[in-house]
């Protein structure tokens, strides 16, 4: 899913239950604040100009496009009144910084979020940020976002291209190594005669 919009928190859907978390805040529900305000892909809580993408698009005619930080917001994505509420001492934008390893402690009561996160971490992924755009990772860290996916959700079937293109010699090992443990864990059904 390589889309600027997608990270590691939507598509493990960890971010469901981020948003849920920081909706049922004190400050929040006094401000009638729901989960759909710490979203940056609907309206509420997003940045009105940039529409929560944290950049504005400037045509540049017959030259390329440029791609500048949104004035009102920053680049942060959110409006400020949202970006004020704190869940443990954390904006929205802080959590979307953390790594998938720190978001697995910060969240590590929440187990409706750590499961999510987990497959992700299993896969060698841990050093990404949540907020970390998959339009920005390798092929092969595509190749891990996909498995990671795909161990969420038991796959009776799993195609890979190159699980390894453009990732660092010790996470090919890892990958070999967790290919092996989903290998190990299919179960093979001949074709009916």
């Amino acid at each position: 899913v390589r889309s600027p919009r997608s990270n590691p928190a939507t598509v493990s859907k960890a971010f469901d239950g981020i948003r849920k978390c920081f909706a049922g805040t004190r400050e929040a529900r006094a401000r009638g604040v729901g989960p759909g305000w710490f979203s940056f892909n609907v309206a509420g809580g997003r940045c009105d100009v940039c529409e929560g993408s944290g950049e504005v698009v400037i045509d540049m005619q017959f030259l390329d496009d440029v791609h500048a930080p949104c004035d009102a917001c920053g680049g942060l994505r959110y409006r400020r009144e949202v970006l004020s509420i704190k869940l443990e001492g954390r904006s929205i934008v802080d959590v979307l910084e953390l790594t998938i390893e720190e978001a697995l402690t910060a969240f590590a009561d929440e187990k409706a979020i750590a499961s999510k996160l987990e497959p992700f971490r299993r896969v060698g992924l841990g050093y990404l940020t949540l907020g970390q755009p998959l339009s920005t990772l390798s092929g092969g860290e595509q190749q891990m976002v996909a498995i990671g996916r795909a161990l969420m959700s038991r796959p009776t079937v799993l195609l890979m291209d190159e699980p390894s293109m453009g990732l660092a010699p010790a996470l090919v090992q890892q990958t070999v190594a967790l290919l092996q443990q989903i290998n190990d864990c299919l179960v093979y059904t001949s074709p009916s005669p």
